[in-house]
Order: C-alpha cells, then structure tokens, then sequence
C-alpha cells in the first residue's frame, strides 16, 4: 500500500513516507530486530523479539504483521493485528519504529493507512477492535484516537518499558452491530462499586440502565474445607518465558487459568468455569496466595457484567473494577456480544503517565488523577 494521501492537520515538517507491506515468513527476522532496536533490547514481550515465534505469526492465517518500507528496501517498522473471525473480534498490537527514524517518519500517516487497510479488509467481518496503549506518552493514545479507538479501561503498572513501570490503556472501536444487533439483551447486574466504570460506557455508547446488587455472600464451610482437600495447582511453561497456571479440583470439570510473565511479574488472559460459588472462592483464595508467594506487581480479569456475586468475591479479595467493556466477547452458540467489568490489582505508586482528554476522562471517573505523583501531563 502506496500512502499516497494528504494529511490537512499536524506537523508541515516534511517527512519520510514508507510503503505498508505485508510481511512474509523470510522477512520474520526483520520484526524483531525493529523491537530491539526502537526498545534497546528491553521489550518485555519475548514473543515479539523472538524470531521463531514472529514465524509462527505471520504463517498463521489469524495473524499479521505489516511492514514499514523505505524506497531502499529499508525496513524501518512494523504493526500487528490478530483476528477472530467466529469470535469477530481483532486486536492490535506492536507498533515499534527504529529510533533513527522516529522524528523522521509520519507516523501518523502510517496509522492512518493501516488502520483503513485493515478496516476495509474486514468490514462486515470483524465487529470490535481493540489495542492496549502505552501511557508513557501521549502520542500513540493520539494516533489511536485519530483511527476511532476511544479509552476503555485503564491498567496501572501493568507493563515495563525501558527497564521503567508503566500503565496500559484498553481502547476500543465497535461497528454499530456489536453494540446493537448482536449485542446480548440480558440486563446487567453489576455491584455498585462498578457503577463509575458503567457511567463512562453508558453515556459514551449510549448503553442501557443495569441493575445494581450488593449480593451477601454465604458459603457452605464443610464444602470450603472439602475442596481445598481436593485442590490442584498446574504450572507449564507456555511460550517461552511465561508460564500457563491451571487450579483445578479432583473429579471436576471446574478451573481457573491464567497466564504469568515473570519478566514483568504480571498475569493476564483469565479464564474460569465453576459449578458453584464455593469453588470460586477456593480459587480466589490460592490466587491470592500465588499473587504473594510469586510477588506479582499487576493481575487483571475480564469478569461477566451478569455475575454479581463473581464480582463481589474479586472486590472482597482486593481486586477493583476500572473499565465496563461493552461487547467484549462473543458467544458463539448464543451468537451475540456479552459486556464484561474489568477487575485489576497493581502495586505501587502510578507514576509517568501523559494522556490525552479522552484518557484523561476515563481516569477522572475511576478517580485517578487526585492522588497521582508526578501529576498527569494534560495534552490540550
């Protein structure tokens, strides 16, 4: 793809504009050489810098990586997106351009024309899209911006960049479907302390009103015991330095899964089915003491807008809701959208962070900004 478009906005500085192409398996090796060289060898997600695992990517027909090319043939950047077509969902992810080139590039163009690629590929295929941003700087939340993605749900400490803690921004764009025809027609139920995550969705997507529940928890103590007897703790190494941790229960279909780095000391990609409540609890509970025994710095999960009881057991256990995701995951035998609360842990002070108004507002309604050191970077 030629960018042979103007731009009536921005910086009149000319500069490079490069040829958007899609990688080929010969060219894997160039992908994370970008990386090491835009993040001084300090990306802390192996998968991206590792040549084998960037091969798998671009033979898999769900992954792709485009590459950024000078007239030279010089490979000067990259940008990925994954996608999931029964599920109808695709996410961005790895934009990197190597420093020399980093003032040099018009790199919003760059977005731009990606992002209508890709757009126009899969209209009418892929209903919801999403990329987590960096809030080390406000640029890469502008450019999103630019391209339709508005801020979600904010992550605090969740990543490490340049050897520094950093915060993530979920952002997200929906094609009018996925927030109406497919979207579920079952009613929220969400504890009230997500009620301020629920107002930012629902006066920026136009959402109904939910149902709020302060459920009492009662629990069957005889059955408590019995199942910490038959409790299972799995760990398997999954791609290369991350770990995959299953618990599990003897003669149960029950688990709870998720992934470790200990890069970074964060887990992520939470997923778990139980049979009744006290099998949740258990399983919080052994979550707690792996977060402590491992020292994780952040741990997040995507809990069902529809469970106010999983809710509430995360929030007693010190987990806290900071995005409602309207149509985040699909059901495939029900075929429509479900809304999912965000529910995240994090340690220490958040500090470095310059964001845009948009994120600014998101973290105004989780109240962020007060307590913030140094104070947000307002970009006008």
């Amino acid at each position: 793809m030629y960018l042979d478009f103007d731009l009536n906005f921005g910086s009149q500085i000319e500069k490079k504009i490069p040829i958007l192409q899609i990688a080929k398996p010969e060219e894997a090796k160039e992908i994370p050489d970008v990386f090491d060289d835009a993040y001084n060898g300090t990306y802390p997600y192996q998968e991206f810098t590792n040549v084998q695992e960037v091969r798998e990517m671009i033979n898999d027909p769900n992954f792709h990586w485009i590459l950024f090319k000078l007239d030279n043939e010089e490979i000067v950047g990259c940008y990925g997106f994954h996608i999931n077509l029964e599920g109808k969902y695709g996410t961005f992810h790895g934009f990197a351009l190597k420093r020399k080139y980093q003032k040099h590039i018009d790199t919003l163009k760059i977005i731009i024309g990606c992002m209508y690629a890709i757009y126009s590929a899969y209209k009418d295929k892929i209903f919801v899209w999403s990329c987590e941003v960096r809030t080390a700087h406000s640029i890469t939340q502008y450019m999103g911006s630019m391209c339709g993605l508005a801020p979600i749900a904010f992550f605090p400490n969740k990543d490490i960049f340049f050897n520094r803690i950093e915060s993530t921004i979920l952002t997200i764009t929906y094609d009018e479907k996925a927030l109406y025809k497919y979207h579920s027609k079952n009613k929220p139920k969400l504890i009230p302390k997500a009620s301020y995550c629920y107002l930012y969705s629902k006066l920026k997507y136009n959402l109904e009103d939910v149902k709020y529940e302060n459920p009492i928890i009662k629990l069957d103590s005889e059955k408590v015991q019995r199942l910490k007897k038959k409790f299972k703790k799995e760990i398997k190494p999954y791609k290369l330095s991350y770990e995959k941790i299953t618990f599990s229960f003897n003669d149960s279909k029950s688990y709870f899964e998720f992934l470790f780095n200990p890069r970074v000391l964060n887990c992520e990609r939470t997923q778990y089915k139980v049979s009744y409540l006290e099998e949740l609890y258990v399983f919080i509970q052994k979550l707690k003491s792996f977060i402590k025994k491992k020292k994780v710095r952040y741990y997040e999960a995507f809990i069902s807008a529809y469970e106010p009881h999983h809710q509430k057991f995360f929030q007693d256990a010190g987990f806290l809701p900071r995005g409602y995701v309207p149509s985040w995951r699909f059901n495939k035998e029900k075929q429509f959208f479900e809304d999912f609360v965000v529910f995240n842990y994090f340690k220490g002070e958040v500090n470095n962070v310059q964001i845009i108004p948009q994120s600014e507002s998101l973290l105004n309604t989780l109240n962020f900004t007060i307590d913030m050191e140094p104070k947000i970077i307002k970009i006008k």
